[in-house]
């Protein structure tokens, strides 16, 4: 299993703009990378949580730093990523979370780094602190590499 975090200069739209802007990081997406070349994470262009071809999102790996979180049994995960799939994306996270230092997200719904850090903890064996109630994807990413997994891209 992969993890892959996208810099804001990937694609310069105006949701990683405000995004980067509001977290002050240049981190602005997060996303799991299964081994069959499927990757999953909610986008705010697909109005939420999908599954996608890695080869959608992962365009241009300049502007992406992709860490190997290993091999483990992911029954647990992929029921949980079935389960997410059609939900929402969490503009209040982005708000309250990204913009305001509030920590309030929508329960309901996701921003790509509070779905792929809830699935890491819950669902993995992946050595993360599980006691965030928001995170952005340039925390995430701070995260990992502070957890020691290597990049492999």
């Amino acid at each position: 299993m992969l993890i892959g975090f996208k810099n804001r200069f990937h694609e310069n739209d105006l949701a990683g703009v405000l995004i980067a802007a509001s977290t002050g990081s240049n981190w602005i997406h997060t996303e799991l990378i299964y081994p069959d070349g499927v990757s999953v994470s909610s986008w705010a262009q697909t109005k939420g949580v999908v599954a996608r071809p890695t080869t959608e999102t992962l365009r241009n790996p300049t502007y992406w730093e992709v860490y190997d979180l290993g091999r483990f049994d992911t029954a647990g995960l992929d029921a949980f990523i079935r389960s997410q799939i059609g939900r929402g994306y969490d503009w209040q996270g982005v708000f309250f979370t990204y913009g305001l230092p509030l920590q309030k997200q929508a329960w309901d719904k996701w921003t790509c780094a509070e779905l792929v850090y809830f699935a890491l903890v819950h669902y993995t064996p992946v050595d993360l602190p599980g006691t965030q109630t928001a995170v952005t994807p340039g925390q995430l990413r701070a995260m990992i590499k502070k957890a020691g997994y290597k990049r492999v891209i």
